[in-house]
């Protein structure tokens, strides 16, 4: 680019390397614009405060929007004539602004309502039209003057958009609230989707919405009560309107996530939508829109209702550059709503016992660990894939033999089948004999290199020796506990100190893990849980018992631990 410049490039799978454009005086790799790239490369839209053509001279302040395709730089935001909309810039809302193959790209303009005019929505489509999807159809006499049109969000395809305004966009929209709106391109045809009912005196929030690929259900936020005599008056809520008209869902929150066809919806609230939860805590659920149902989905065998919050928060979801068909990166349910994750510090399998949050997958009404539930420290979902095959999660734990890094967070993904899939080149199947023409649940059972049958080879653990220290300051100096023991096969081995409380709950009171690459000699450090410290600094030492397994192999023995170093 040119001198103190910095460029937007795209590196083609050949080895090509093709300079975009300059985007302005940027340091390296700091651009935060919009980025989206079709599925096969060829077509890139971005934005630029840089004026990069002279049809873009005129803009005062803010972005302008460009595509280009494989060889031109054009201007997004402008109309028929190819003249600039305003001087004030626009805003494309990544990644629900762009279609799928990029050929649709929803935009507001003007960026800065107070520059001049309102806000409006518009549609360019080919690089070539642009049309405004927020013009009002109402030819009442009495219809509102123009108001401020937000952009809600828009199916993969584009072929529905969503719109919320004050606006009377329709003649159906008699009142001055903030409204809910459905444009069709195919159609032309706006549709109102909250209409005003007795009573009910909510607003529509201002987006984003969440609709299925199709558009024919959207679930959306609103504050206060939009039907008439159903769900609470104050505070924000999840509605959902489809081909039966409007229907309160759940008292909101922060995320949801919503099957293809829009008929199951993962959502977290603090709600009690079945009897069985009274904790008064954050849980997932899952709505079947069809049946009007609610699942509970933070719940097992072994917990589900004590004191803890669970979440279906995806950390690596990517919040810029979008490439292909993606709508996000990362998501928390399938395609097809059977599958779901979320992660929870609650105990809810008798395999977790880390106390720490873990992640956990939901199936079809079962529900197993994603993470190990052994770990010292906690287990961050990532995100799963469409299909549900490859999960993605952050931990600690030494979870295959490769990973030799002694306890530092790795990224892990929980792939069925394992390995990578293969390329499409390679690939040699026909019909139902094709890899991945059907599913079955990501695997929950030990890596293959843990798996020892004592029956076959007669293998045994051996304790070899237990050691720990303490700060002779303060408790809260405590160092690991170090056990060395003798393990007949690789895999991988853990180790806790635990104790039973009130009522005989299960107290663990320290924990760790070690991956053994060959059979033989392993130490494993055992960090101190907060239940472990407390008992530390109450009674000087720990008492409970000792249990180390390797794969269906446990040791079990007493173990007092005073304050100074014991064998």
């Amino acid at each position: 680019p040119p001198e103190g410049q910095s460029a937007l490039y795209r590196l083609a799978p050949d080895g090509t390397l093709t300079m975009i454009a300059a985007v302005g005086t940027l340091p390296p790799l700091s651009f935060t614009g919009l980025t989206y790239m079709s599925g096969d490369g060829n077509r890139v839209l971005f934005s630029s405060s840089a004026h990069l053509l002279p049809a873009d001279a005129t803009r005062s302040q803010g972005e302008s929007i460009y595509e280009w395709d494989n060889a031109d730089v054009r201007l997004v935001d402008v109309n028929d004539g190819g003249s600039l909309l305003s001087a004030c810039g626009s805003t494309v809302s990544s990644p629900y602004g762009v279609s799928a193959t990029g050929n649709r790209v929803f935009f507001v303009d003007p960026a800065n309502p107070g520059c001049t005019g309102t806000a409006r929505v518009y549609l360019r489509e080919a690089g070539s039209s642009t049309v405004e999807v927020s013009a009002s159809q109402c030819t009442r006499i009495d219809c509102d003057s123009p108001q401020g049109v937000a952009f809600a969000g828009a199916t993969p395809n584009g072929d529905s958009v969503f719109l919320t305004t004050t606006q009377q966009l329709t003649n159906d929209d008699a009142d001055e609230s903030r409204d809910l709106y459905r444009y069709d391109v195919g159609s032309h045809a706006l549709t109102l989707l909250t209409p005003a009912q007795p009573e009910a005196t909510g607003e529509v929030s201002e987006g984003p919405v969440y609709p299925s690929d199709d558009g024919t259900r959207v679930y959306f936020k609103a504050s206060g009560r939009l039907v008439t005599g159903v769900g609470p008056i104050a505070g924000e809520n999840l509605y959902l309107a489809d081909g039966s008209g409007l229907r309160f869902v759940a008292p909101s929150s922060a995320r949801v996530e919503l099957a293809q066809d829009g008929r199951s919806a993962l959502f977290v609230t603090k709600a009690s939508l079945v009897e069985e939860d009274s904790d008064g805590r954050e849980d997932v659920y899952l709505y079947d829109a069809d049946d009007s149902a609610y699942t509970r989905l933070s719940v097992g065998p072994t917990g589900g209702d004590g004191p803890f919050d669970a979440n279906i928060d995806a950390p690596l979801e990517g919040k810029g550059s979008l490439g292909g068909e993606a709508r996000e990166n990362y998501r928390s349910i399938t395609e097809d709503g059977t599958d779901a994750f979320f992660s929870t510090s609650e105990e809810l399998v008798p395999e977790d016992v880390n106390e720490a949050t873990d992640v956990y997958e939901w199936k079809e009404g079962s529900i197993g660990l994603l993470s190990s539930g052994t770990a010292v420290g906690p287990a961050s979902f990532g995100g799963v894939s469409d299909d549900g095959r490859t999960a993605l999660f952050k931990t600690t734990a030494t979870l295959t033999s490769s990973d030799r890094d002694g306890g530092d967070g790795d990224l892990y993904a929980a792939r069925i089948g394992g390995g990578f899939p293969p390329s499409e080149e390679n690939a040699s199947c026909q019909g139902t004999t094709c890899e991945g023409s059907t599913r079955a649940p990501l695997e929950r059972s030990a890596p293959s290199t843990a798996t020892l049958n004592t029956r076959k080879r007669g293998g045994r653990i051996t304790l070899r020796s237990v050691r720990w220290g303490v700060s002779r300051e303060s408790g809260s100096g405590a160092r690991p506990i170090s056990v060395k023991a003798s393990v007949p096969a690789a895999g991988r081995v853990s180790a806790k100190v635990w104790t039973r409380g009130a009522g005989g709950k299960h107290v663990t009171l320290a924990l760790g893990s070690e991956g053994v690459i060959r059979p033989g000699k392993v130490r494993i450090l055992l960090r101190l849980t907060t239940l472990g410290l407390r008992s530390l600094a109450r009674h000087n030492g720990l008492s409970g018992h000792l249990s180390v397994r390797e794969a269906d192999l446990q040791l079990l023995r007493p173990l007092r631990l005073a304050s100074e170093a014991m064998k």
